[in-house]
């Protein structure tokens, strides 16, 4: 029985992968980047849970403002199927 190899991926599939592989690189260096230099700072801990605090609002109001955009997007779909 011949072993089976797997095709590769294409498509959008293809750019799915690709997109989340390079993404990952990316956060991987920023991570070891920071792991470096943040412990040579001196952050006051005041600061850190501002900063910490601002972040999680500003990705907080990215979340929301993307639920928008695909709900909207999805009402248009259904709109536009229904009428057609």
């Amino acid at each position: 029985m011949a072993a089976v190899t797997p095709r590769p991926p294409t498509g959008i599939v293809r750019s799915l992968v690709g997109g989340q592989t390079s993404i990952m690189l990316f956060a991987r260096i920023i991570i070891n980047i920071l792991a470096i230099a943040l412990p040579s700072l001196r952050i006051s801990p005041l600061l850190l849970i501002s900063i910490a605090t601002i972040v999680s609002l500003y990705a907080a109001a990215l979340l929301i403002s993307i639920a928008t955009i695909v709900s909207l997007y999805a009402a248009a779909l259904l709109i536009n199927v229904v009428y057609i």
